[in-house]
């Protein structure tokens, strides 16, 4: 017996992540009847120069903890590792991850990870590490991307923690074909697109740089505007300091993926749209 289709929803999403990224959200939405659109606001590189990172690698006995805070960060620097050992060296290390994805990627490599924070977020698991009897005794290595929050080494030191950082990868702004910026704008200023998502402060500004006028949508009363969904408190910041309004910010959850909280919000403000929408008809 075939199962049935999910129920059409007239919404499509804009998601602003890098494609391979942006996988999730747009499955999760597209299995729920909506429609995804990917346009990717950022994409992700090698860092200009891999030479302090070596550095910190062919020093990685100095090391008692990794911290990772996400998949990106994991995946440049253990590959990297690869380059110069088999990674099983690494397993005498301790493993910390912010989220279940980034632990996802650090098991896929075969390395122990500890436990996660009781909140997916570098706050929550910077208070974890420092509350920890042993944290004095320890020294933390923190590869991370070059835009990422100062939040879990700011709060490591301020608790008098050894931890070294080191750019593992850069976050860099792509060049879309001009028709396919086009193709998006007009559907944003027509009312097409019903959700845009940001997933870092990066994707806003480099989305504004594409689309100058798109804050305009939100002061003209005769403009179909989208609702702007994010994840994390300095997204919803960046969006705020040029004029975007957050309708959609899922709280951090216990148990919850983030990806999968967002989803859930953008599809009950979807099905609330329409049957809005209906109503009126």
């Amino acid at each position: 017996m075939r199962s049935e289709s999910p129920r059409r929803l007239p919404c499509t999403v804009l998601i602003t992540r890098p494609r391979d990224q942006a996988q999730e959200l747009a499955d999760l939405l597209r299995d729920a009847g909506a429609h995804p659109l990917i346009f990717p606001a950022i994409e992700i590189a090698p860092p200009q120069s891999w030479d302090a990172c070596d550095e910190r690698i062919r020093r990685i006995a100095d090391y008692t903890d990794v911290i990772f805070t996400s998949p990106n960060a994991v995946r440049f620097f253990l590959e990297r590792c690869a380059r110069f050992f088999d990674l099983a060296h690494l397993r005498t290390r301790t493993f910390h991850a912010v989220g279940p994805k980034t632990a996802e990627a650090i098991a896929a490599y075969g390395l122990p990870i500890a436990p996660l924070p009781e909140a997916c977020d570098a706050a929550h698991l910077a208070e974890a590490l420092a509350s920890e009897p042993t944290a004095s005794q320890r020294r933390f290595l923190f590869p991370r991307g070059d835009l990422a929050e100062e939040t879990l080494p700011r709060r490591l030191r301020e608790a008098g923690l050894s931890v070294d950082e080191v750019i593992v990868y850069r976050t860099v702004k792509p060049d879309p074909p001009p028709e396919v910026r086009q193709a998006v704008w007009t559907a944003l200023a027509h009312g097409k697109i019903r959700v845009v998502a940001f997933f870092s402060p990066s994707s806003v500004r480099n989305f504004l740089e594409f689309f100058p006028d798109f804050p305009a949508l939100f002061h003209e009363p005769q403009a179909r505007s989208p609702k702007i969904a994010v994840i994390g408190e300095t997204t919803a910041r960046a969006c705020q300091t040029v004029g975007l309004p957050v309708h959609l910010r899922p709280e951090v959850v216990s148990g919850v993926p983030p990806t999968q909280a967002l989803a859930r919000a953008i599809l009950r403000a979807c099905l609330a749209e329409s049957s809005d929408e209906a109503a009126r008809e």
